[in-house]
């Protein structure tokens, strides 16, 4: 609000008439001059901006992930000790290598039962037919049928999706190397993977030799004593296995000479 004295002249014609004519008077008014402005801002609600502006803080702070984590973590008795535990687990490529070769061993065996117990031959050219898993699963799920819970149908279902997934390429019989594949599926190492870490032709960056000690620690594994010691046993296990094999035979030739 602005307040100041203003002055407002003004000519006023006289009605007094004499014999020169009239006469004009000057008045000079006085006064106070207002003027305001007026300054804010209206502001009103918009339900469509407020949530909206509530869902983006929900996902850019991931609220419905860290609710999700607490209450498995906390709120769900043992199951949440356990969760705790297998968070908690350190991850580490290299010492966890021989847990998966061990892992993979037992698939490899549990294989060879499969097969009718080939345990010592090569079982590249062996595999496990639909008749013959169907067989391994009615004696799986036998009290589950006699009970009425699974049915003979229902069972012969499970049989033939479980033997599609696992022979993917169609060949009509479940490989080897299908019941390894199926069962390293949650194991931090694969077959495929194993390889590839052992190998030399794999490429490593500059970034992965910097950060990460695996292949370094694999070179001096394998100098060491022990694995000198091992890798000798096992050229003599060859060398003799090779040499028994050719004496066998030079005894059956002669015999038969």
């Amino acid at each position: 609000l602005h307040v100041a004295w203003t002055a407002f002249p003004a000519i006023v014609r006289s009605d007094m008439i004499l014999d020169t004519g009239s006469v004009d008077k000057l008045l000079t008014g006085y006064g106070v001059s207002l003027s305001s402005q007026v300054s804010g801002a209206f502001k009103s609600f918009d339900l469509t901006r407020a949530v909206g502006a509530l869902v983006n803080f929900i996902v850019l702070f991931s609220l419905p992930l860290q609710l999700t984590q607490f209450v498995a973590l906390y709120c769900m008795g043992i199951i949440s000790e356990i969760y705790r535990r297998a968070r908690r687990t350190k991850l580490n490529a290299y010492n966890h290598f021989q847990n998966a070769v061990v892992r993979t061993l037992m698939a490899e065996t549990c294989f060879r039962g499969l097969i009718g117990g080939h345990f010592k031959d090569s079982i590249c050219g062996y595999g496990v037919t639909p008749k013959e898993l169907l067989a391994h699963l009615h004696d799986l799920f036998r009290e589950h049928v006699r009970t009425g819970q699974l049915s003979h149908e229902e069972l012969q279902t499970m049989a033939a999706l479980t033997f599609k997934q696992l022979d993917a390429d169609g060949k009509g019989t479940i490989s080897v190397h299908d019941f390894l594949r199926s069962a390293s599926t949650s194991e931090f190492w694969s077959i495929s993977m194993m390889a590839k870490f052992f190998s030399r032709r794999s490429r490593r960056t500059m970034l992965q030799d910097f950060l990460d000690n695996s292949h370094n620690r694999q070179r001096r594994s394998i100098t060491s004593t022990a694995s000198q010691e091992a890798i000798v046993n096992m050229e003599e296990s060859e060398e003799g296995s090779s040499g028994g094999g050719d004496s066998h035979g030079g005894a059956d030739q002669g015999g038969s000479d």
